[in-house]
Formats: structure tokens, C-alpha cells, sequence
């Protein structure tokens, strides 16, 4: 499965940020097991960068976002997708950013706690426990 992870769960992981970064962090994990593949943007690094080192400088945050994108695929976002998405009619210019990313990729799904930036989506969307919840049954 081609797992595509939003900003808030990078974030949430990385982060440790509770009660979340316990599903992030299953999520990751079944990133690179079983067969798996996960993403993220370019663009969630640079969010994930800024906003973690704020609270723990930009150095730590930096280290900690590149061992993320060490096992997880890093992904472009393309200039063409930010035209071609500007005065758009999706609810989040920044999530159809992602989608657009996720379908390039081929994801066959895309796991963030904010569903609803998420909701013209051709591709399936998941918050974290449900993609965990669909993996263990699997």
C-alpha cells in the first residue's frame, strides 16, 4: 500500500504531540514495513521545520525532519499544481497541494487528522486510526 502522510501527522509525530503521536507514530512504522511505502511533501517538511523549531530551535528540528525523509519518500510540489490549484475550488489551497502530490505518487491513501481540508479528494482519506484499523485487518 502506498501510504501518503499529511503535515499534522509528521508533525505529531516528530513532535511526540499527545494524544496523537501515538497513531503517528504506527502510521510511520507501517510506512516501511510489510510492503508498505509512505510520502510526504516538501511542502509538510518545510510546515514541519517551522513549526516544531519554534519550540525546539531550527537545528533540532531540521535533524529530526531529515530522519524522517530518510524512509519516507519525499515528494515535489510542482509548480504547475500551485498554478493550476490557485482560486480553485477546494476548501484548502495547502491540502489540494497534497492531493495533487499524493495522485502523482499513486497513493492509494492519504492519512491526516483534518479530513475535511481533505474532502474533494479522489484519493481514500484516513485519519491515522483508521489506516491502522484497515492495516491490521488486512
Amino acid at each position: 500500500m502506498k501510504i501518503f502522510v499529511d503535515t499534522n501527522v509528521i508533525i505529531d509525530f516528530l513532535a511526540d504531540r499527545m494524544p496523537f503521536a501515538d497513531d503517528a507514530e504506527a502510521v510511520i512504522d507501517a510506512c516501511i514495513r510489510d510492503g508498505n511505502e509512505g510520502a510526504f511533501t516538501g511542502l509538510s517538511e518545510c510546515n514541519a521545520v517551522y513549526i516544531i523549531g519554534r519550540a525546539i530551535g531550527r537545528h533540532k528540528a531540521e535533524l529530526l525532519v531529515k530522519c524522517v525523509s530518510e524512509f519516507l519518500t519525499l515528494l515535489p510540489v510542482r509548480p504547475e499544481d500551485i498554478k493550476s490549484n490557485l482560486g480553485g475550488e477546494h476548501p484548502d489551497f495547502e491540502d489540494s497541494l497534497q492531493i495533487a502530490a499524493a495522485q502523482i505518487w499513486g497513493a492509494d491513501v492519504i492519512v491526516t487528522r483534518d479530513k475535511t481540508g481533505f474532502a474533494n479528494s479522489p484519493i481514500k482519506v484516513l485519519t491515522p486510526t483508521e489506516v491502522m484499523d484497515g492495516l491490521l485487518q488486512r
